[in-house]
């Protein structure tokens, strides 16, 4: 009986955290983007819809949404660093990152990711 409680705590936790979301998008705190692309799997995959917050600042560990300084898109990417002249340094497990196209400036972050419903589930 004592092993299941820990499930249900952390789908209760859980359920209050995307409750909490979805409200915060309906007020219009968060924007929804769609993941593309396989550059940071497995946390995130292709067909995910994130939610991020415009107005959360950018920490070093964070996911943030960030254009894409040479490409005409918009990318998810972990924040290694943040520099002092307001630069970031983005990271991922596969696929251009920083160490390909080099420090973007902050400006050009869109949001930190706040939630993430995943559109595969583990099987």
């Amino acid at each position: 009986m004592s092993a299941a409680w820990p499930e249900r705590s952390e789908a209760m936790i859980a359920r209050k955290i995307a409750t909490k979301e979805i409200l915060l998008w309906a007020l219009r705190k968060r924007r929804p983007w769609r993941v593309q692309g396989v550059s940071m799997e497995p946390e995130y995959r292709a067909g995910d819809l994130v939610l991020i917050d415009p107005n959360a600042p950018v920490v070093a560990g964070s996911v943030v949404v960030a254009r894409h300084p040479f490409k005409n898109l918009d990318v998810i990417k972990y924040v290694k660093t943040v520099d002092n002249d307001d630069h970031v340094v983005l990271e991922s497990p596969q696929g251009d990152d920083s160490s390909h196209f080099g420090r973007v400036p902050l400006h050009t972050v869109r949001g930190t990711v706040t939630y993430n419903w995943k559109a595969h589930r583990p099987t």
